[in-house]
């Protein structure tokens, strides 16, 4: 299990696909894999019915998307998405 850091990429802040998501703040999400991490944060952040595929959180050109080396007292679980205030 993986820590990933989730950033929005400054640049594009102004992108419509932006509006379909609750969040453009960081954040960490705990999956096994990039591409598990961005549909975590999709899920968590889609503003109405299903995530649609230009979820800026599914977008490489949107998005950053990095293994972080953290070191938790405790496991988080899979799918726990966390935004950094």
């Amino acid at each position: 299990m993986s820590i990933f850091k989730l950033t929005p990429t400054i640049d594009h802040l102004d992108d419509p696909a932006w509006q379909g998501s609750a969040n453009k703040k960081v954040c960490h999400v705990s999956a096994k894999s990039e591409a598990e991490a961005r549909q975590f944060a999709a899920e968590k952040f889609q503003v109405g019915g299903q995530v649609a595929t230009s979820n800026p959180w599914l977008n490489s050109a949107l998005t950053d998307c990095v293994v972080q080396d953290i070191a938790a007292s405790e496991p988080l679980p899979v799918g726990e998405v966390i935004v950094m205030e």
